[in-house]
């Protein structure tokens, strides 16, 4: 991916430049990330996980 389009933005790449997490910009939430985040480190992946369910408690 080289442009993830509009209200998207890259916030993460692999050593060799490949796009492999994106998200979205306000006013909504969304991530996509191209890997298994839980054969992520426990730490890491609980942080992951948690962002995510805090942004599910924000929706009305």
């Amino acid at each position: 991916m080289r442009d993830p389009g509009k209200g998207f933005r890259i916030i993460a790449r692999a050593l060799d430049g490949v796009v492999e997490a994106i998200e979205a910009e306000a006013p909504w939430t969304a991530i996509g990330v191209q890997w298994h985040p839980e054969e992520m480190p426990e730490p890491h992946r609980k942080k992951l996980f948690r962002g995510f369910l805090a942004a599910c408690g924000r929706l009305n």
